[in-house]
């Protein structure tokens, strides 16, 4: 459902009304849902998972809103670029990593390199990595940024990643 601007009460409405069963939300909005009273007032039980995405989600919000709503909490991450979503991470896989965005996407390949040098991070990725700025290619990213010479197809330079 679209709706020709945000009112919390307009959005719970359509959903109730509308019986919403995917809502893909940015985490603004997640702390809406967790937080506000407003949500009370409808039925939002139609809502079987919540597909957040454009800005990164914290484990502790997605645990809040799955303790006040049945609907489950997931993640991706992606960007105009990439056709929407570069990475997924599945209900069943978000629960055993959750804050992640998950896995590429199939056919997307992606690279973590110093900004300067282009030299690969990924190797030397874990809990103690070096952040480094993510690389994409594959079939649904745009070939507005060519990087690392155009024979190399690496096409999307994205902020700054860590692998973990």
């Amino acid at each position: 459902m679209v709706l020709p601007k945000f009112d919390l009460d307009d959005w719970c409405g359509a959903v109730q009304k509308y019986k919403v069963t995917v809502a893909i939300v940015v985490p603004p909005l997640l702390v809406l849902i967790a937080k506000s009273p407003v949500v009370n007032k409808y039925d939002l039980s139609s809502i079987k998972m919540f597909m957040s995405g454009a800005a990164p989600l914290s484990a502790e919000l997605g645990d809040q809103v799955e303790k006040r709503l049945p609907g489950k909490v997931t993640q991706g991450y992606g960007l105009s670029e990439s056709s929407p979503v570069a990475t997924y991470c599945p209900y069943k896989q978000y629960q055993k990593v959750k804050g992640s965005c998950g896995l590429l996407l199939p056919g997307v390949e992606a690279r973590i390199v110093d900004a300067e040098s282009g030299e690969d991070y990924g190797h030397v990725q874990g809990k103690d990595g070096r952040p480094g700025e993510l690389w994409l290619r594959g079939p649904t990213v745009s070939n507005l940024d060519v990087i690392g010479g155009s024979s190399a197809g690496w096409r999307l330079r994205c902020e700054s990643a860590r692998r973990s």
